[in-house]
This record gives C-alpha cells, structure tokens and sequence, in this order.
C-alpha cells in the first residue's frame, strides 16, 4: 500500500468527481434530509478525493453529498484531495472514513474486507494490522457473506444484526436459514433467542441422524483380528504373546461403553487379564495404559458428588493372582494446556481461591511382568532388537512427553503411535506376536508390523472395522485364497496345537455387583456399594 499525501483542498467541478470504484458503501440510502440541510446551510465539509489524473478524481468520502450537489444543479464543490494515486490506499482510507462515522452495514463491511483480500492480496494478518479487526473476527465478518442473500438483505436493512446471521450460519442449509431468519423477523426474536432455536434444531437433527444411521460392517475379514470379547480368546495358545499393549475401556461414558455399569466393567476386566496372563509368555511384559475415573460417582453412578476412582491397584489386584506383576509405571504426559472442556475447573471470576482444581494432562502406563525367564531368540535377533543408547537415554525416565491425538478419525479414544512404539520396541523382540485385547482403531498392530512383529488384536465392537481396515490397509473385497493363506500362516506360527476353550463364567446380572466387590480392595468396598 502506497502512502498517499494531502495536497491542498480544491474547489473542483461536480462533473469531475466519480465515486472510488472500491468504495465499501454499496447504497446511498434516503437522501432527503441531506438535501433539504445543504439547500438550507449549503455543504460544510469538502469531500475527500483522491487525484487520477487533472480532469478526473475518485470520491472517497462524501458521495452521497455529491449526489444532492447535482441534484440541486451545484456545479463546483470544495474537495480535500489526495495525492499519489494508489488503488488499495484508497480503498483502505474510504472504508475508515466511513466505517468512522458508522455509515456502513455489516454486509458493506464484509465485502470490503472480502474486496481487500482477493483484490488486493491482504491476509488476515494484514487486516488485522490495519485496524480491521482480529482475525477470528475478520473470518466470521466474510462468513456472512455465506448467508443467503435474502438474508443478507435483511441484516443490510437492520431488520436482523450481525450476530443473528452467525447464529444462522449454523443450520448449514440455506433454505432453513431462509425459514428461520423469517420467523426471526416476524416474531421479533433476540440473536439469543434465535440462538436458541438454532441449537435446539441441530440438536435433534443430529439425534435423528444418529438414530438413523446404520452401522456398516465390512465383511472382508482382517488377518490377526478378531472381532469378538476378549475374555475369550481360545484362538490363543498358552504363552504365544510376547508382549500386550493395550488401553482398556476407561468406564467413563465413552459410546462404547454406553450402558455398561462399573461393576459389569470390572467382571469384564477382570476375565481379559485372565486371558492376557494365560497367553503370555514367561517373563513377558504387559504395558497398560489405564488413567483413573476422575468424576467417579459411585459404582450406581448416582452419589451427587464425585471424586477420583484409582484403577492401578484393581489391576494389580486382578493380575497378581495370576502371577503378574506390576514393576514400573510410566508418565504419559500429554499437554500442559491449562483450559478443558469441564467450565468447573477452568478459572473464571466464580473460581474460588483455595478450592481450585487440578487439570489432568496426564495418563499413566502399568508395566507388568509375568513371574518365569524371558526365553531368548537368536543372537543376531537380540541384538537387532535392542535399543541404542541414544534411544534408552530418551525412554528410560519414567515421564513421556508425547502429544495427544487430536482429531480422531474413526474412533473417540486413539493413542499415539509413538507411545505404542517405544513399548514395543522396549519389552519385545523382532519377529514375536504383539497383543492389544482392546484394539479399538487397529493402532497396536499397525505399528507392531511395522517393527517387524506380528501383530493380533481383539475387538468387540464392530463398528470400528471400517477403521481398522483403514488403518491396516486391508482393501475390502471377497476373502482370497492369499489372505486366507496368511491368517493361517498367523496362527500356525502361534501354535499348532490348539487348547480347549477356557470355560468363562457368565454371571446373572444380579451377581455383578457382589463380584465387583470381590475384585475391589476391602477399603473400596464402599465406592462400589454406593
């Protein structure tokens, strides 16, 4: 943007003034008490104009004056004039002269601003230099020219405000904006008000949808996953995992544990590791990433208040049975962002000091170990497998610094598949069958295959398939004798001989609670009691 500089103010010729071709002001809008104040004072103030050439200037502030001026026959006019012609400069300066004297409507703002940028090159960084606003604002200024021109009709009109087209925004549809932005109008609704009903629509639109929707479950089949509850996984022979790596269920609402109690959690829980220390080898390594219930409500969830459920010693509980042993714990620190979702944590003028609350940016990562010796492959296999220095150095202290999933594609609860390496790469060797009972996406065997193991996994819920196809690159076609080859090729590997199948025992639901109990240390009993 070139730097303009005043000159002189000038009587000019009206026949001489043509208004700035990117004047923000779209309307004139009722000039007839404009003219009646300059038939009775004349025109006070010059206008501003910016020189093209001797015969010719750009109206930058003014026009409507102008346009009385011919009116009322006026041939000359007095104009403070601009030099150094510059065709964003002049933009800029008419849109500050008039947005000053609040002369423009939002729509006329956004399309300004719009004009700056695609005209002119300007980024919403440089908006935001030149006084346009934040670029958070700048971006939901443009979003209203999305709105359909109806629309934006009645926000020019005053007849709607700025945040009334916002809210509307939300419907995504433009024949229900239309709809909505007239019964808005007609009934005189507040942008609350209108908020309100917006929400409430897009509310049940999605309950509808989702109720709607059907689950798709791809019939291609996925060597080394079994798409059933793990407390069952006679597919398995005694001691053919080296190592599990896993995330259970947090019981925390999750929609995969939609209508699960804590106590049939904990039954369920207590059956899988069962199955895990069944199949894991002597000596081998269980790595559970579990955080605690941090808004625990009692096992009926119904106690009006909460307060945090520690799971470390229910799983050490359940696992020590079975000779498996909790050794180490890992720190898995996510971020350090102080704000959540949770408004009763975040600090707000109602936070009281002394009662402030702790926001967790951490989960912890149990490592067990099966009593026995660890059985050792080859040489060369040893040590191609172990870790170098440089990557000891980083693993070695207890706390991970590793960022959290942000977009989850597929499924709500994803770990990172840098923690999933360094637990792979640190308790297993090259060429072993890597575990994960709770397989959600698929994360735990894409990267066990990706080191060189072999991978298996157990999940329930079919509805993450699709997912885990994705994420395996599995192509859904009809079963070929090659993948029916390599499934086997699995298995044979595992064992030849298969076990019986572990009876499980299927408890009444009526039975849960008591067997929860069982599960749960003497001093806990009255967590699951209430």
């Amino acid at each position: 943007m070139e730097k303009t500089s005043i000159n002189t103010i000038k009587e000019l010729q009206i026949k001489q003034l043509i208004k700035e071709p990117n004047h923000p002001r779209k309307e004139s809008g009722n000039l007839d008490s404009l003219l009646q104040s300059i038939k009775k004072d004349g025109i006070i103030s010059p206008v501003t104009v910016v020189k093209v050439n001797e015969n010719v200037y750009h109206v930058i502030d003014g026009y409507r004056r102008v346009e009385v001026a011919k009116k009322l026959g006026i041939e000359t006019i007095y104009c403070i004039v601009f030099e150094g012609y510059d065709p964003a400069t002049a933009a800029h300066q008419s849109f500050v002269l008039n947005n000053e004297r609040a002369q423009l409507n939002e729509i006329e703002i956004a399309l300004h601003i719009k004009k700056m940028k695609d005209t002119f090159g300007y980024s919403h960084t440089d908006l935001e230099i030149m006084g346009y606003g934040s670029k958070s604002s700048v971006s939901k200024k443009l979003n209203l020219l999305e709105l359909p021109s109806k629309v934006q009709k009645m926000i020019v009109k005053g007849s709607l405000t700025k945040t009334h087209g916002e809210n509307l925004l939300k419907l995504k549809d433009s024949k229900k904006i239309e709809k909505t932005a007239k019964l808005a109008l007609s009934n005189d609704w507040s942008a609350k008000k209108t908020k309100s009903v917006v929400e409430k629509h897009n509310k049940k639109a999605n309950q509808d949808k989702k109720s709607a929707q059907k689950i798709r479950v791809p019939k291609q089949e996925i060597p080394g996953v079994y798409f059933k509850d793990a407390n069952d996984m006679s597919e398995l022979p005694d001691e053919s995992i080296g190592l599990i790596v896993t995330s259970p269920p947090y019981n925390v609402g999750m929609e995969f544990e939609k209508g699960v109690s804590f106590a049939e959690h904990l039954v369920n829980i207590e059956a899988v590791m069962a199955e895990c220390s069944r199949v894991l080898v002597s000596g081998g390594t269980m790595g559970i990433n579990v955080a605690d219930i941090l808004n625990f409500r009692g096992a009926a969830g119904k106690n009006t208040f909460s307060q945090i459920q520690p799971m470390a010693h229910i799983y050490q509980k359940m696992l020590r049975k079975h000779g498996v042993y909790l050794r180490d714990q890992i720190i898995w620190v996510k971020d350090s962002n102080p704000f959540t979702k949770d408004i009763t944590v975040n600090y707000t003028e109602k936070t009281n000091h002394a009662e402030y609350r702790i926001v967790a940016r951490h989960e912890p990562v149990l490592i067990f170990r099966k009593k026995g010796e660890r059985s050792a492959p080859s040489e060369d296999i040893v040590l191609e497998s172990k870790l170098t220095k440089e990557e000891w150095k980083m693993y070695a202290p207890s706390m991970w610094k590793i960022d959290r999933i942000r977009k989850f594609d597929g499924h709500p609860a994803m770990f990172p598949e840098e923690l999933v390496s360094r637990l792979i790469k640190m308790y297993s060797y090259i060429g072993e069958t890597v575990l994960d009972p709770f397989l959600g996406s698929g994360t735990t065997i894409k990267v066990a295959r990706e080191l060189g193991r072999d991978g298996v996994g157990y999940e329930k819920d079919t509805r993450y398939k699709e997912t885990i196809m994705k994420k395996l690159g599995v192509a859904e076609k009809p079963l070929t004798e090659d993948v029916a080859a390599y499934s086997k090729k699995v298995l044979d590997e595992l064992d030849a001989n298969q076990p019986e199948k572990p009876e499980v025992e299927v408890m009444a639901s009526e039975g849960m609670l008591e067997t929860a109990e069982e599960i749960i240390s003497d001093n806990q009993k009255e967590l699951v009691t209430a």
